[in-house]
């Protein structure tokens, strides 16, 4: 882990995932009953983060995460990053699952729930990226971004939230998308890294790798 705090005033934060545990500002929670999801770092060359559901028949929503400690209001112009690989055996997702990546307040196991968020979404059987934004008055849902992820494959997904007149979402340095959200979201909105994957049931054991997730914001005194 990386953590410094620069000369222009910004706090950065970065995690490779090569060590025996996630980072001290990231933690995770499992919601399953039977079941042993895999939440921990994976053996894999240069580290990364494992999600992983198993072949329980049951709910399992396994998260990465702030831990609810929410300490990114709009001041702060937060911008987060991460690069992913689904790995799903019949290649996309099933029906039952749900993977979102970026920025979230405090944790709803009912995602639409979530008060404020900014998110990449995968969901369903196919293959579809969508982003999701809600700023607390406005609720957007399943956009497309027209860029389908390929199992096996990275991506990196970025949020920069650094001028609240126009947050934009990215795929591998790609803009997709943009959104105003300067009348609404306040220091009031705050916000944390978020990466949940969910199973609502069925004996799938998909996974995802987060290969690192990086943060950075400003410093507000």
């Amino acid at each position: 882990m990386n953590l410094g705090v620069a000369t222009s005033g910004e706090i950065e934060l970065f995690d490779h995932f090569s060590g025996a545990s996630e980072p001290a500002w990231l933690v995770t929670q499992d919601t399953s009953s039977a079941g042993t999801p895999t939440l921990a770092p994976a053996s894999v060359v240069g580290g990364a983060f494992e999600l992983a559901h198993d072949s329980q028949d049951e709910a399992q929503n396994i998260t990465l995460y702030g831990g609810d400690v929410l300490a990114l209001g709009g001041a702060s112009e937060p911008v987060f990053e991460a690069r992913v690989k689904i790995q799903a055996g019949g290649g996309a997702l099933t029906s039952a699952e749900t993977l979102v990546v970026g920025l979230a307040s405090a944790r709803n196991a009912t995602l639409d729930n979530i008060v404020t968020h900014f998110w990449f979404k995968m969901t369903g059987a196919n293959n579809n990226i969508l982003y999701e934004y809600d700023d607390g008055t406005t609720d957007s849902d399943d956009n497309d971004t027209g860029v389908d992820y390929v199992s096996d494959v990275y991506a990196v997904l970025r949020i920069d939230a650094s001028d609240l007149s126009r947050v934009t979402f990215a795929i591998d340095g790609v803009e997709v998308a943009d959104v105003d959200v300067s009348e609404t979201i306040t220091d009031a909105n705050l916000l944390q890294p978020f990466i949940e994957f969910q199973k609502t049931s069925g004996g799938t054991d998909n996974g995802v790798l987060v290969d690192y997730l990086y943060l950075r914001s400003q410093v507000i005194r």
